[in-house]
C-alpha cells in the first residue's frame, strides 16, 4: 500500500454504492488509519450475507482483545531447584525390526 502524507487530508466522505446495499460514511482524521478505516466499513458494507457474522464476530474478538489493556505484568513465578542425580551413562540397545 502507498504510503500516504498525513498533511494531504483531514477529512473523508465516501459513498459505497453496489446491488441492494447503498451506503454513505463521513470520516474525520487523518493519515493512513483513516483510509484503512473507510475500508473497512466499506468491506463490511459489501460482505456477502453468509460471511458477516463471522467477520463481525472476529471484529468484535480483536476489538475487545485491543481494548483492553492489562494494568501490570503477571508477578513471575517463583522459580525452584530441584537436584538431580548423576549416574554413568549407558547405551541404549539396538532397535530389532523384524520383516
Amino acid at each position: 500500500m502507498p504510503r500516504l502524507d498525513e498533511t494531504e487530508f483531514n477529512s473523508f466522505t465516501a459513498t459505497v454504492n453496489s446491488p441492494g446495499e447503498n451506503i454513505s460514511l463521513q470520516l474525520k482524521g487523518s493519515g493512513e488509519a483513516c483510509v484503512k478505516r473507510i475500508i473497512g466499513c466499506a468491506i463490511l458494507s459489501l460482505m456477502p450475507e453468509r460471511g458477516l457474522h463471522e467477520a463481525l464476530d472476529s471484529l468484535k474478538d480483536i476489538f475487545e482483545f485491543y481494548l483492553e489493556k492489562p494494568s501490570s505484568l503477571p508477578p513471575p513465578r517463583a522459580s525452584r531447584s530441584i537436584a538431580g542425580v548423576s549416574g554413568a551413562a549407558k547405551k541404549r540397545p539396538d532397535l530389532l525390526v523384524e520383516e
